[in-house]
């Protein structure tokens, strides 16, 4: 269990981190980002950085997720923010590259691992997306849950992105059926499935710390 100093220096230094990206991210991008990103992300990335530490401890492990969510949390904000539900490659296909960099990090999943989930990620909703769009004639997803795929595949290594991969088609599932009993006209009345990935990501990386008779350790991204 962390210290109250060690909680409030990794809170101030989350907080220092996302005005970091907040700014970084408005000099990339070609829009102006401060309707998505201020004050949402200083909020909820210490947020999600906290409760990381209270499960990981100050650890390789801790580093591999806060990175991850370092990425994460921009991504899941601008798909909800916009309209155009576009994601930028530079987080997704750039998440993709820092997974595969963070899989050297102690502890992490490995090199291999990651490549492996990144590419089987990429591939197989392709190959979906392809399938279904040749059967009904439209395509089920953009291209934004292609890469997203990559990304969390790439942190998460393959049996992270499978769980991932389910808890999101159940998140979605149950945010379109309850769409659509209650007609609520939210997002355009699309749901935002990068946005739900990413979350679904998250619960992924920080399951991969509890242990539950050593069976949730299995399933997790983390050796």
């Amino acid at each position: 269990m962390p210290s109250t100093f060690t909680a409030f220096a990794v809170v101030v230094a989350a907080f220092i981190v996302a005005g970091v990206i907040d700014l970084g991210l408005r000099s990339a991008l070609s829009r102006d980002t401060s309707d998505f990103l201020f004050p949402q992300l200083e909020i909820i990335f210490p947020l999600l950085t906290l409760t990381a530490l209270y499960m990981q401890n100050v650890s390789w492990t801790f580093v591999h997720t806060v990175l991850f969510l370092a990425v994460g949390a921009p991504l899941a904000l601008f798909t909800l923010a916009h309209d155009e539900y576009i994601s930028p490659d530079l987080l997704t296909i750039g998440g993709a590259v820092v997974g595969v960099v963070a899989s050297l990090i102690p502890g992490s999943i490995g090199l291999t691992s990651s490549i492996t989930g990144a590419v089987v990620g990429l591939l197989a909703y392709l190959i979906v997306a392809v399938v279904i769009t040749y059967v009904r004639g439209s395509e089920p997803m953009g291209g934004g849950v292609i890469k997203t795929a990559s990304f969390i595949g790439a942190f998460c290594g393959l049996r992270g992105l499978l769980l991932c991969t389910v808890l999101s088609l159940l998140v979605y599932v149950l945010i379109l059926v309850f769409v659509k009993v209650r007609r609520i006209r939210t997002w355009g009345g699309y749901v935002p499935f990068v946005s739900i990935q990413v979350a679904c990501g998250v619960i992924t990386i920080l399951v991969s710390s509890l242990t539950f008779h050593g069976f949730l350790r299995t399933i997790g991204p983390h050796r």
